[in-house]
């Protein structure tokens, strides 16, 4: 983490900043007032920050009406199924399939030799695929889905022409997903299929575009958080003396 955060956590754990949108807009660093933001739905609200004219991070480059997806999961009563399908006992072929897919993409860099991508090579191809598992698409459509990503979810101080293309690009092939015939779904889809259709479900009514839009979001957000997570994993437990001067670790 830079030193600026230590420094704002132990002098002013929350201060003023300016966002990347030129919004003013406080920012807390701490671990105790981070929480108390988090839980206190009362006063913090996530599906307020697609309001038109709110102060933004960056700008909204999705569609206003995905934002509160998490939040559209958990007044239909989904909550426990995504929890469930995404969670430590999704299933043990699910967390062996995972870790044989990790060791066939490291045994196929080491093979190759440095220098290597490691997020071109590992992180992405992992990450894609393991979040196209658990939901149940095709996991060779996993670097597909994964291309539109950086450009889906950009950090951008103002909204540009065609900026939602690639949300409308992967938000598509979920629908079809949704709607496919019920014996060719799987995992996370074909649960949430099943809720659509149970006339004695509790809970607000589903449809498929809200079902496509919350398996969409997952992927996007599982995707994104698991391949810089591993990288991030990386650059962190390489000793720096490690690294030479083009940034790559020798063999």
């Amino acid at each position: 983490m830079p030193a600026e955060c230590a420094r704002l956590r132990e002098e002013s754990p929350i201060a003023r900043v300016r966002t990347l949108t030129g919004d003013d807009a406080w920012l807390v660093t701490n671990y105790a007032l981070a929480r108390q933001v988090l839980e206190d739905g009362e006063h913090f609200s996530l599906r307020a920050t697609a309001a038109p004219d709110v102060p933004r991070q960056y700008a909204l480059t999705i569609p206003p009406e995905v934002v509160n997806t998490m939040g559209n999961v958990n007044s239909a009563g989904l909550h426990q199924e995504v929890l469930r399908a995404f969670g430590p006992r999704s299933g043990p072929a699910t967390a062996e399939w995972m870790r044989d897919r990790a060791h066939e993409l490291i045994d196929s860099m080491v093979e190759e030799g440095p220098p290597v991508d490691l997020r071109e090579r590992f992180a992405e191809s992992y990450s894609a695929a393991m979040v196209c598992e658990v939901p149940g698409m095709p996991r060779e459509d996993g670097r597909r889905l994964m291309a539109g990503l950086d450009l889906g979810f950009v950090t951008s101080p103002a909204v540009f022409d065609g900026c939602t293309a690639n949300w409308d690009k992967d938000y598509a092939y979920v629908l079809r997903q949704v709607r496919a015939d019920r014996d060719s779904q799987r995992g996370l889809i074909r649960r949430l299929c099943e809720l659509r259709d149970d006339p004695t479900r509790d809970g607000g009514a589903l449809t498929d575009e809200m079902l496509a839009a919350v398996v969409t979001s997952l992927f996007g957000a599982g995707a994104m958080s698991t391949y810089v997570f591993l990288l991030h994993a990386v650059l962190t437990l390489v000793p720096p003396r490690r690294w030479n001067a083009s940034g790559s670790i020798p063999s």
